[in-house]
């Protein structure tokens, strides 16, 4: 029986001063079977390609630099990338994202469109792609408001977008607004807000990033002040509060703030990371009601956990932690727990993980 081959991981990161000598996005072998990873090897250099995201071929990565519009020569981009076959990546595409700081990319399940959130900007916007054209500006949406935190919320701060799965809504989660913002989709991308569906969180929350339920049936939102996860129930008048969940242990008294959330493949159980805590929170999940029931918590194996990845099988899980500078691998056992391997790789400033299959 032949061995199952390496995979491959990209990771973004952050460069620049003070980001230990990060040049852009890199790969990493990982072994399925042991859980090990290669030493890193710079994919491609870029800066501060801090969210990246692959088409569901693994032939294109897309990823964000995250930048003041007037900092370099590019400035805030939006890139599309060719995955050679020795894991390299050749630029196809760059494009002028219209906002500061854009800090996310995702595409459509048809591939048909991409969207970026911009923070700095608080603006989200919509690209067409095709082999023809990888990357054309479709749609600009610039957010406005506030909120109760005058540091953080005195602007719209748009952190997160993704489009739901037949591609007819969109949401972007604002940290500047307290919102959750429903967008309809035209077939060519074009964004009309759709007041009935999008939801106000509470004041001074910081909805950062979401994840959605396999059956989309409801949005776990991730809230970056607040350290909560909340749970909506997604229905075509409406999205219904369901219940609100700490991401942090009750006798936690420091400083805090989180920043990814997952789904397990399974569906079963859902992820959130703690910067300060410095852990992964865990929850079981229902499907019906869709309420979390706390399982614990598990040291990322650094510091910062900026972003983490289960692997596509579910058997792994990854912590990318941006101020130890390392990737950290975790054994998911059947209760859903990550379980420490001891294997590791050093990385300059890692801030996102995918998997290219």
């Amino acid at each position: 029986m032949q061995a199952e081959q390496p995979t491959r991981i990209y990771v973004g990161t952050y460069t620049g001063e003070g980001a230990a000598d990060s040049k852009g996005i890199y790969v990493v072998d990982f072994d399925p079977q042991s859980g090990k990873l290669s030493p890193p090897r710079l994919a491609a250099a870029t800066p501060n390609p801090s969210f990246l995201t692959l088409d569901a071929a693994a032939e294109r990565l897309y990823s964000v630099a995250e930048l003041r519009r007037d900092s370099n020569r590019w400035g805030a981009s939006v890139m599309a990338w060719r995955i050679e076959p020795d894991g390299t990546l050749k630029e196809l595409a760059r494009a002028d994202t219209g906002g500061d700081g854009p800090c996310f990319v995702a595409l459509n399940r048809q591939e048909t469109l991409a969207g970026v959130a911009n923070y700095g900007g608080g603006s989200v916007n919509v690209y067409s792609i095709s082999p023809e054209s990888p990357l054309k500006l479709v749609d600009f949406v610039q957010h406005t408001g506030s909120s109760v935190n005058k540091a953080r919320q005195s602007e719209p701060h748009a952190h997160s977008f993704q489009f739901l799965a037949d591609g007819t809504l969109a949401m972007a989660a604002d940290l500047g607004t307290d919102e959750l913002i429903v967008y309809d989709v035209s077939p060519a991308g074009k964004l009309t807000r759709n007041e009935q569906l999008t939801f106000q969180l509470p004041a001074g929350h910081g909805p950062r990033h979401f994840a959605l339920s396999p059956d989309e049936q409801f949005v776990l939102v991730i809230e970056e002040l607040s350290s909560i996860i909340s749970v909506l129930r997604i229905t075509p008048e409406r999205l219904q509060m369901i219940g609100e969940y700490s991401t942090l242990p009750a006798d936690f008294t420091g400083n805090n703030s989180t920043a990814e959330i997952q789904f397990h493949p399974s569906g079963r159980f859902v992820y959130g990371s703690n910067r300060g805590h410095h852990s992964l929170a865990v929850f079981a999940f229902d499907a019906e009601s869709g309420r979390l029931e706390a399982r614990g918590h598990v040291s990322s194996g650094g510091q910062t956990p900026r972003n983490f990845r289960p692997s596509p099988d579910g058997q792994w899980l990854i912590t990318a932690n941006q101020e130890s500078n390392n990737l950290v691998v975790f054994k998911v056992g059947d209760d859903g727990l990550p379980v420490p391997t001891g294997n590791s790789v050093t990385i300059p400033k890692p801030v996102c993980i995918k998997f290219n299959y």
